[in-house]
């Protein structure tokens, strides 16, 4: 079974600025201390008779990991873990970001091409979001995909020292069989 691996936001973002920063900057961010980065590996096994677009898949997780990001930036990766672990203890968590979503926004509809869209919490709740954190609509099939493996990112967080400073995402595709 071969794997199709798809680049992680960080990297496509890293390839970017070495094609266009000058190299004063980029002896400037080497000379800072170094980043302690965490992986975690979202997986996707495609399906006979199921469409998947890849692209928008990459850009939830692209939005899952840019929300993580964010909430060690505020709070370390301490904080990140200790959001996980509270929406563990309780299932308060998850009602109040389903009540949230009833309560505030509108039913998030259909794309232009009928499929189904679903409001998306960036992080998910059981990776870190808090019930406010939905920033978006998405595809709902992609959002199901990626909260399907969302007890699995937070135990790999959870795994992660508490001196990590940034986490990086690879979105590994699979072939129908």
């Amino acid at each position: 079974m071969s794997k199709k691996s798809v680049k992680s936001s960080a990297k496509r973002a890293a390839e970017k600025a070495s094609a266009s920063e000058p190299k004063k900057k980029l002896k400037a961010a080497v000379e800072c201390e170094p980043e302690k980065v965490g992986n975690i590996e979202y997986v996707h096994q495609l399906k006979k008779g199921k469409v998947t677009d890849e692209e928008e898949l990459q850009d939830q997780v692209d939005g899952q990991i840019a929300a993580m990001n964010k909430i060690i930036e505020e709070e370390g990766m301490a904080g990140l873990k200790k959001r996980i672990r509270d929406y563990r203890k309780s299932d308060e968590v998850e009602k109040a970001g389903r009540q949230y979503i009833k309560d505030n926004l509108e039913p998030a509809g259909e794309d232009e091409d009928g499929n189904p869209l679903a409001w998306l919490h960036e992080p998910d709740m059981a990776t870190g979001g808090k019930p406010t954190d939905v920033t978006r609509k998405g595809k709902r099939r992609n959002n199901s995909i990626l909260g399907g493996q969302a007890n699995k990112i937070a135990d790999s967080i959870l795994a992660m020292p508490n001196d990590t400073t940034k986490i990086e995402a690879k979105l590994t595709i699979l072939p129908a069989e």
